[in-house]
């Protein structure tokens, strides 16, 4: 997966560096779920910040994150 350091994606963009699909895309875009910017109404575009800070925004913590702060709320 080649991945730029370009500042601004394009949908396209994000399906090449982050395995996204154009419907899967559109569908964040739609629900406005995901930040974007369309500067003359037609083409679509994103911040690499609002990309990695949404994709990093659903992480699943893992078993032993969860036990170990269940212990420091003096659960067992």
């Amino acid at each position: 997966m080649a991945q730029t350091n370009r500042e601004w994606l394009s949908v396209e963009d994000l399906g090449r560096e982050f395995g996204l699909s154009r419907k899967f895309v559109y569908s964040l875009t739609c629900g406005r779920k995901l930040p974007h910017f369309k500067p003359t109404g037609g083409k679509v575009f994103f911040r690499r910040e609002d990309v990695e800070a949404f994709l990093q925004s659903g992480r699943i913590k893992t078993e032993s994150e969860i036990k170990a702060e269940a212990n420091l709320r003096g659960g067992k």
